[in-house]
């Protein structure tokens, strides 16, 4: 195809492209008009020329994939030629990926090699390509059982935030094969690195159910107490996820956001749960008022300041007046509150 070569060329002598995007997504489908080593001499040059489009190399590693899913030498060709040039890394889990498909006895062979490597990038690219696995269907017996046996081992090893990541990465997509390691995913819950944490919260909202497992989805819920949530941004994923809850686990939701708010600063961060604070309100507005009214009532002073800043965020955002527990205030004397 005339168009796929002259956006190859054009890549190659860095000239202007029109309709860049579509361009681009034209080549990606085409790779296959390419041989591996025209391939990794552009890689460089199209590298440079997604960044000044503001592109990722996305398209072109499904491509990758893809094809190797289509062409088994063309997959193992390029693996081989990768290792042994110690070059585009980034491209092993795309490459391994399709192999799973067309040349499944092969991709298991590489994915146990690189994992048992000593070249952490391998490792993770290795164990990030099972993510796009078949583990559904038949031949794939003896590998689940190795992976369950070795992420079991790095987990209790204590392994980079990388390599730990991609596990629990892979255990989300596909938690069903992976359940006897749910014991292992609790020890990581100790780790308190962001990038553990967000993937914890990727667990719990995509793939246990709180209704089925409620005692596993609370131990890793309140391991995130410590976690300082507005790290992931003020409408965060996490802060729709509780108020998803609140209909039908308030009591659960009620006891995170009250441990939360007790640790460090987070009290000055209650804008992260917003809509969590927004969802009790709507469907329950007594209960919200019970809330305030028990951080009005608690002896840490966070609790108190936490409550005018809920008060405050979501004044913005409606009109109606806020009011506290009259039934609680009457159980209450002047003495209990100490602001």
């Amino acid at each position: 195809m005339k168009e796929v070569k002259h956006f190859f060329n054009n890549i190659n002598n860095e000239r202007p492209i029109e309709r860049f995007w579509s361009s681009y997504n034209d080549f990606s489908n085409h790779l296959e008009m390419f041989t591996i080593t025209e391939l990794l001499d552009l890689l460089p040059r199209l590298t440079v020329r997604l960044q000044k489009e503001n592109q990722s190399k996305q398209l072109f590693q499904k491509g990758i994939e893809r094809v190797s899913s289509a062409d088994k030498s063309f997959g193992n060709d390029f693996y081989n030629i990768i290792v042994k040039s110690g070059k585009n890394h980034e491209l092993l889990s795309d490459i391994i990926a399709g192999l799973s498909v067309s040349d499944k006895d092969s991709a298991i062979v590489i994915v146990k090699d690189l994992i048992s490597s000593d070249d952490q990038i391998n490792i993770v690219q290795a164990i990030s390509s099972v993510a796009r696995f078949e583990l559904d269907k038949s031949g794939f017996e003896d590998l689940k059982e190795y992976l369950i046996d070795t992420f079991s081992k790095y987990i209790n090893e204590g392994r980079s935030v990388e390599i730990l990541t991609a596990i629990l990465f892979v255990y989300r997509v596909h938690r069903k094969h992976f359940l006897k390691l749910n014991s292992d995913v609790l020890i990581v819950t100790k780790r308190e690195e962001k990038e553990i944490k967000n993937y914890l919260i990727d667990i719990i909202h995509y793939s246990v159910d709180i209704d089925t497992e409620q005692e596993f989805y609370l131990e890793i819920l309140n391991s995130l107490v410590t976690f300082d949530a507005s790290q992931l941004g003020y409408h965060s994923m996490f802060g729709y996820m509780l108020s998803n809850l609140v209909d039908k686990n308030l009591v659960i939701v009620k006891n995170y956001i009250n441990q939360w708010i007790g640790q460090d600063d987070h009290f000055k961060k209650v804008k992260v749960f917003e809509s969590v604070f927004n969802k009790i309100y709507e469907l329950n507005p007594e209960e919200f008022q019970i809330l305030i009214t028990e951080w009005l009532n608690e002896d840490n002073h966070k609790y108190q300041l936490a409550m005018f800043n809920v008060i405050r965020e979501m004044s913005y955002s409606s009109n109606s007046t806020f009011e506290l527990s009259s039934s609680l205030l009457a159980t209450y004397n002047i003495n209990d509150i100490d602001i």
